[in-house]
């Protein structure tokens, strides 16, 4: 089953061991991301976590980060046209 929620309710899993990041790779990811937005073909799989809406990333935790830092770049770049 697919589901749709906003990015605000996808929350970290407690056993992503993954806590240091490659800046360029993340970087790359993000301008992917801010010019395409994230692929139907490699989506941020999440599973329920309670009864407040929020989800556990499964898979995608670097896609949910570039993802936010996309959104971030989207604000800048409209401050600074």
């Amino acid at each position: 089953m697919l589901t749709t929620t906003q990015i605000k309710n996808l929350k970290r899993h407690a056993a992503q061991m993954r806590t240091q990041y490659d800046a360029e790779s993340m970087a790359a990811l993000t301008m992917q991301i801010y010019q395409r937005g994230i692929d139907e073909w490699q989506p941020i799989v999440a599973a329920p976590a309670g009864e407040n809406g929020d989800y556990r990333i499964i898979s995608g935790h670097r896609r949910r980060m570039a993802r936010l830092f996309a959104f971030a770049l989207a604000d800048w770049a409209e401050e600074n046209e």
